[in-house]
């Protein structure tokens, strides 16, 4: 029966992957991040990458016309589900390859074995698994070939989504990795807009935000959310840097901290569904990856005072400036303004009974 159902499920997500792949209209890169992936023993979580840049040609094969593979590094950042936002993240990394126009399809923890069911049996696509014995991770995956670093053909391009399936918590999402790369070559940087270099994930805040100058506060996400009766709202984030202070071989990954935030008022705390604003907040750091919700950010008053859904600024804390936290890997001569920790990707989780069993949401929050 399990196995039946694993196969249902994996012909389905494949037969969703293909169909969104070929219509992804983004400029590929030579780096992606999957900002959220999972490995519980009740969840798949299915990857497509495919190449559709400028190959090498390999000469040893009749014509030509057969791509020699594009190396690719893959580097895991991940902690139990369960474990506190202040615990370290497990690191895992190798190499693998793909060539041109080549589609490259894996679930994350090998629960499912992909190539039977795709027929790819060329031999030259490989994939990195996080070790399917393990299965209670969540975190993100980091997929860099650049060209100087490991040796990838010039050109190329990578076009990357994923699909996530939770039976227990009745989770079927689905997200590209358009947008979410870097123009940065080597280790490569997603916070690079923050530095007047155009191309990150999230870019910095713009308009005259006056957050970017109060306690060092850079990365700010327009948040809201449903009454508790009908819902129950978290955020999962993750604090943006460097391929390798954000997966660092030692384990670890960057810290950041959290508020919710007035823009009017330039104080903690939210705003109900009434437009009244409620003070008083408190900071939570994540490192790594983590899951906050309003109890983590607001006081007791201005948390129970919101429960009936409202909204706020969700900030991100620079840990460079006062008011932050120390991190690892900070860059050698980081300054405030440079440094690291002042972007994150910021999902909402919604998770429901309202019209039956229950039914969880994953969507992006924007940016201002």
């Amino acid at each position: 029966m399990k196995k039946t159902f694993q196969k249902s499920l994996l012909v389905a997500a494949v037969a969703a992957s293909l169909t969104s792949a070929a219509m992804a209209a983004e400029v590929g890169q030579a780096n992606l991040i999957f900002p959220y992936i999972t490995t519980a023993s009740t969840a798949f979580t299915f990857i497509t990458i495919t190449n559709r840049g400028a190959n090498a040609v390999n000469p040893d094969i009749a014509g030509g016309n057969r791509a020699i593979p594009v190396p690719m590094h893959f580097a895991y950042g991940v902690k139990a589900t369960t474990a506190a936002n202040s615990s370290a993240c497990i690191h895992a990394d190798g190499m693998a390859t793909a060539t041109a126009n080549d589609v490259m399809q894996f679930e994350v923890s090998d629960k499912v074995n992909m190539l039977p069911i795709n027929g790819d049996n060329t031999g030259v696509t490989t994939s990195v698994h996080y070790p399917y014995t393990t299965f209670d991770r969540h975190g993100f995956l980091i997929v860099n070939s650049d060209p100087v670093t490991y040796g990838a053909p010039a050109g190329t391009k990578l076009f990357g989504e994923a699909i996530v399936i939770d039976t227990l918590s009745g989770l079927t999402t689905a997200y590209s990795a358009k947008g979410l790369n870097s123009a940065t070559s080597g280790n490569i940087d997603f916070t690079i807009n923050n530095t007047a270099i155009a191309g990150g994930p999230e870019t910095a805040p713009v308009g005259g935000a006056p957050l970017l100058v109060v306690a060092g506060l850079h990365g700010v996400n327009p948040v809201t959310w449903m009454a508790d009766a009908v819902a129950t709202t978290s955020w999962f984030v993750v604090p943006l840097g460097t391929e390798q202070e954000m997966t660092p071989s030692g384990g670890g990954g960057l810290t950041a901290g959290y508020n919710m935030y007035s823009d009017l008022y330039l104080q903690a705390g939210a705003y109900d569904v009434n437009e009244a604003f409620h003070s008083g907040a408190t900071r939570t750091d994540v490192r790594c990856v983590g899951v906050i919700n309003r109890a983590s950010m607001l006081a007791e008053v201005p948390a129970a005072n919101t429960r009936r859904g409202g909204s706020a600024s969700l900030v991100t804390f620079n840990a460079a400036t006062a008011g932050g936290v120390t991190v690892d890997g900070a860059p050698a001569g980081g300054t405030a303004a440079a440094n690291i920790e002042h972007k994150s990707l910021v999902y909402k989780i919604q998770t429901s009974t309202a019209i039956g069993t229950a039914k969880t949401t994953v969507s992006r929050e924007g940016t201002l």
